[in-house]
């Protein structure tokens, strides 16, 4: 019996220890806005407390939406019909590094930065 004890609380342990070391980054809610290039168009992306986002482009009327996860410092979109934008988590920026719709309008390593901060 202290032995199914001791092996419990060493799993439980571990099992704290690695969640505390996941090392996700940490992403706020908010507006994440690029500014226009000479090659590029101003873009934003919306993210929202309940995981959810919304992408946009100045001149489209064309709107993705859904959810967003993070994995370490990858921010993953995923929007209707197997759509995906990913970005890097570079402190309160985001880098664009691919998306097929978004890579029509917007350069490759666009830097998003969090309006009001």
């Amino acid at each position: 019996m202290k032995k199914a004890s001791a092996i419990a609380a060493i799993l439980l342990t571990v099992i704290m220890i690695s969640s505390a070391c996941s090392g996700s980054a940490k992403i706020k809610s908010g507006t994440y806005v690029s500014a226009g290039t000479e090659n590029s168009l101003s873009a934003g992306v919306v993210l929202e407390n309940k995981n959810e986002f919304i992408l946009y482009v100045d001149i489209f009327s064309y709107c993705p939406v859904g959810t967003y996860t993070v994995d370490g410092n990858t921010l993953t979109l995923s929007a209707a019909d197997d759509e995906v934008y990913i970005f890097t988590i570079k402190g309160k920026e985001l880098i664009f590094e691919s998306g097929e719709w978004l890579e029509k309008s917007i350069d490759k390593g666009a830097v998003f930065k969090l309006e009001n901060e």
